[in-house]
């Protein structure tokens, strides 16, 4: 069963959330060996490897974001991936913190 978070960003661009998410998709995504996929066009993408699926798209100032995990993922490790996702999502546009 797929997961979801949702955050608004309130005076920010579609283009302007999306460059943001993307560059710090791409610091997670090497530090975890994930892979990013994005549809720049579309304002999405997915970041996946096997076990997990996280799907994102951006309508607006709003921000969608669906994780799907394998069975085989523990839940406590589904928890603590939700719990940083949305801890780093709150400070998506806090130019002091370190992804």
């Amino acid at each position: 069963m797929a997961e979801k978070i949702q955050r608004t960003f309130q005076g920010r661009s579609t283009k302007e959330i999306y460059d943001r998410l993307l560059v710090k998709l791409q610091d997670v995504a090497s530090r975890y060996s994930l892979k990013v996929d994005a549809e720049p066009g579309q304002h999405r993408g997915r970041v996946h490897r096997p076990g997990a699926d996280v799907k994102f798209r951006i309508d607006g100032e709003r921000l969608d974001v669906d994780l799907d995990f394998s069975f085989i993922v523990p839940g406590a490790i589904r928890t603590r991936v939700k719990d940083e996702l949305s801890q780093r999502l709150d400070k998506l546009f806090d130019d002091s913190t370190v992804a």
